[in-house]
């Protein structure tokens, strides 16, 4: 059970362990997720896991667009592909700022240990709800692969909500610490999880639309008053 809920650091280090690949551990993978409380979630980290997964995938790329974003505005450079080719010095610090959106980190974190995660990707059962979270923010992998990561962790979500009591999710690693307020949203999809799936696996309904549009809203109010760049759709390869 712990294995679910390790962060995406902590995951990654015991899947190398395990496969004889821990000499790539480096020093800033040990420190990269600090343990504790994190600052109040926004209102749209919460409700990407009040919805269906087709909704939650189509937020999540927005989310991949604003990550790209905000890393550019710290001097990061991307590829044509999507994929960071240069870190900088101000980039790490705004990542290990307790302020710095969770999303955004999780982003960077699959990022910053390409080649290692790549090398794990394929073993999404044995992967924690964090790390899965860090493969569904990357556009290299393959939209089947990123919607299974998306299932595979919702699924897991309402099981963590009754292993860990309340006070003790706070202090894990997102998504698990944003249970709690995604449960008193909405509740029905950690009852039951068959709600997760729509019939054609890419449809919502008229109820889910709206809440998105809200969603959608209050996430443009939070990140300047909707004033967004354009970025570049990438094409996945795995």
């Amino acid at each position: 059970m712990l294995g679910l809920v390790e962060s995406p650091s902590e995951s990654l280090k015991r899947h190398c362990c395990t496969l004889g690949s821990d000499n790539l551990v480096d020093a800033k993978l040990e420190k990269y997720y600090q343990p504790g409380d994190v600052r109040v979630l926004r209102y749209h980290e919460i409700f990407l896991f009040c919805c269906t997964i087709s909704s939650m995938f189509k937020q999540t790329e927005d989310l991949i667009e604003m990550a790209e974003e905000e890393l550019v505005e710290h001097d990061v450079k991307f590829d044509d592909n999507g994929n960071v080719v240069q870190m900088t010095q101000k980039a790490y610090k705004y990542l290990e700022k307790k302020s710095t959106p969770e999303f955004i980190k999780s982003f960077a974190f699959g990022q910053i240990y390409r080649e290692l995660l790549d090398a794990h990707v394929g073993i999404l059962d044995t992967l924690s709800i964090p790390l899965l979270f860090v493969i569904v923010l990357q556009r290299r992998y393959t939209v089947l692969n990123r919607r299974k990561a998306c299932a595979w962790m919702r699924r897991q979500m309402p099981i963590v909500q009754k292993e860990f009591s309340s006070k003790e999710r706070s202090k894990l690693p997102y998504p698990i610490n944003a249970i709690e307020e995604a449960f008193k949203i909405n509740p029905e999809y950690f009852k039951n999880t068959s709600l997760l799936n729509t019939r054609s696996g890419m449809e919502e309904d008229d109820e889910t639309q709206k809440t998105t549009h809200e969603s959608d809203k209050r996430a443009k109010k939070e990140s300047g008053g909707g004033k967004k760049k354009k970025t570049k759709k990438h094409h996945s390869k795995k």
